[in-house]
């Protein structure tokens, strides 16, 4: 109960701090004033559309279609998953929701995706609406988050869930692809701190390719070790 008590305080928090101008819910908005993606971006966001060569057709000929693009090397980031003193460690991949919003922002423009959050059963819930100006509609994708075990527990869930909903949209689903990252003790710094292993060496993504939404090479620097050295490199062997 306290914690859900607790949830249902952020979610109104969140909600409210997001305002009117932010947020305007799909009952209030009025479909006509939306301005469509394709209006908003065109080819530029991988948006397209290819209208029937007469009035007597009924299906055009291509559907306009938003892909979500993959992500890009700056927009992923290494985090450290576990690490085993005189071993290594392992990495993970993954994205943060300023990516998410940035990208939710470039597809399909900032005036035409919206979010909310609410509580079930003791859970934090995110959903992502887009503005569909075929259906002249909102569609809305929901996933719950998982409390962040730094800081802030209420908002790290409040983000989680939002990023989670944003993996429902296409945002960043090549990262559950993504190779087993092993960093071998030579690459990295493990100390042990109250006896336990430790690192806080910083690793970036250098290099990574990806093949339809399916993650075919990565490589990776450590830049807390002298050159910046690259530490892992991986590819795909068809």
């Amino acid at each position: 109960m306290v914690k859900s008590k607790k949830i249902a305080e952020t979610v109104e928090q969140i909600n409210e701090k997001q305002g009117e101008e932010t947020v305007i819910t799909a009952r209030k908005m009025v479909p006509e004033k939306v301005k469509t993606p394709t209006e908003k971006s065109g080819e530029d966001n991988n948006c397209y559309i290819a209208y029937a060569q007469s009035d007597k057709e009924i299906v055009p000929q291509k559907a306009k279609i938003c892909k979500v693009r993959d992500l890009k090397e700056d927009e992923i980031e290494c985090k450290i998953s576990s690490v085993k003193d005189g071993k290594g460690l392992s990495l993970l991949l993954y994205k943060t929701a300023r990516t998410d919003m940035s990208v939710l922002d470039e597809t399909f423009g900032q005036m035409n995706w919206q979010c909310e959050y609410k509580e079930i059963k003791g859970n934090m819930y995110c959903g992502i609406s887009v503005f569909d100006d075929i259906k002249k509609e909102w569609i809305t994708k929901w996933d719950c988050g998982v409390e962040s075990v730094f800081g802030d527990k209420q908002k790290g869930e409040a983000s989680d869930a939002f990023k989670r909903a944003g993996f429902k949209w296409g945002i960043g689903v090549e990262l559950y692809t993504s190779p087993f990252i092993w960093i071998s003790s030579k690459n990295c710094e493990i100390k042990n701190v109250n006896n336990n292993a430790k690192c806080y060496d910083k690793f970036i993504l250098e290099k990574i390719k990806t093949e339809n939404k399916t993650i075919t090479g990565v490589s990776i620097k450590n830049i807390s070790l002298e050159n910046s050295p690259r530490v892992f490199v991986w590819q795909f062997n068809k």
